[in-house]
């Protein structure tokens, strides 16, 4: 990401721009088990588990720029309980949960609580929040060769409401303006996906996915802020309101995504599999006093895996896969009439801005049956 001018020659880029730019590598271990009664009904359980105890960006003031999609994922606890039924030899039918325990331990703000450029300091106010979303399936077998399925994921987010004590000034008992604090973040928009799978002969699937993703509804990490001044109003210490940004409304628009997948198998015990998703950029123009980083996003996948052991050859299952999300360039100018600040200067990415980048996922699986 860089800030320019308004005929694109890059300036020098502040703390909040360098922050963007590396939003970090996230490490998870993540685990499942599975199995059926009388090959009718079936059940399963995982689990995902952050393991780099880095701190995350949760909420964000308006002004600060962050990419959409990687800087606001889910870095809690994950459990995935799922039950699927066979209704008949074709057809069937899951039922299943996400679910996310997210403790957040504390976040800064830039929200100037007085004149005389004071700013709040990190608030360290710990809130467990739990954020839920169903998922319900259906597949049918049109042919022996021919699978399709109806996925729906339903939407998500974390909820943090506190009200917080900040003492202006440390040599003045009285210099005291509460704060509150009321923010949705870790949003993750409902879905629907129809997927296609075909197996033209024995050594080569083929799958097709098209998804609807529901950013119109999508609410930013901004939290809304209330200021209170009465401690201080009734001790007749002096105080300044400031102006405080504001959440600004998102105007998402819900998008389409293609997905396509190749699996060979040139040998029976290994497999190799590459894919294709185009995700459009869901947000707007970013002319207002909001950064979010979105932009059309291709993303290439390659894998390998093996099976071997037990009778059949598929006791233990390892699969390696790389995932390569390319965000294309993308820039936006600035609008005065579009923004919240007095001073449009004090936005990071004012006049304008430009990016784009790779982000890259890379997982080791390995599976037994017992």
């Amino acid at each position: 990401m860089h800030r320019q001018t308004v005929d694109g020659t890059n300036l020098h880029s502040g703390q909040e721009i360098a922050d963007a730019r590396h939003p970090g590598a996230g490490a998870f271990i993540t685990t499942g088990v599975s199995g059926g009664i009388y090959d009718r009904v079936f059940f399963g359980l995982g689990m995902q588990v952050p393991v780099d105890g880095l701190p995350r960006h949760k909420i964000f003031s308006p002004d600060r720029p962050f990419f959409l999609k990687y800087d606001a994922g889910i870095f809690g606890l994950t459990f995935l309980p799922a039950v699927g039924v066979q209704l008949a030899p074709n057809y069937g039918l899951g039922v299943g949960m996400r679910l996310t325990l997210d403790s957040l331990g504390s976040f800064q703000t830039d929200v100037p609580t007085a004149s005389g450029g004071h700013q709040t300091q990190t608030l360290a106010e710990s809130q467990l929040t739990a954020e839920a979303a169903p998922i319900i399936g259906f597949y049918a077998r049109a042919f022996e060769f021919l699978r399709f399925g109806l996925t729906y994921f339903g939407q998500s987010y974390g909820y943090y409401h506190k009200t917080v004590q900040q003492k202006i000034d440390p040599t003045d008992p009285n210099s005291i303006v509460s704060i509150e604090y009321e923010a949705k973040y870790d949003y993750i928009p409902r879905r629907i996906a129809f997927a296609v799978a075909g197996q033209p002969d024995e050594h080569v699937l083929v799958t097709g996915e098209l998804d609807w993703v529901n950013w119109a509804a999508y609410v930013p990490p901004y939290p809304k802020v209330r200021l209170d001044f009465t401690r201080m109003f009734e001790a007749g210490l002096p105080y300044s309101r400031p102006t405080v940004l504001q959440r600004d409304n998102a105007n998402f628009r819900n998008i389409f995504i293609p997905r396509f997948g190749v699996e060979v198998r040139p040998y029976k015990f290994l497999a190799l599999q590459v894919g294709y998703a185009l995700e459009p950029a869901a947000s707007p123009d970013q002319t207002g006093t909001s950064t979010i980083l979105d932009s059309t996003t291709h993303i290439f996948s390659f894998g390998i895996g093996g099976n071997f052991g037990g009778p059949r050859g598929d006791l233990v299952a390892i699969n390696w896969a790389l995932m390569d999300h390319y965000m294309t360039d993308r820039y936006s100018t600035k609008i005065i009439g579009d923004m919240q600040e007095a001073d449009p200067t004090t936005n990071p990415a004012y006049p304008r801005f430009d990016f784009h980048g790779h982000y890259l996922y890379s997982a080791m699986t390995a599976s037994f049956r017992f």
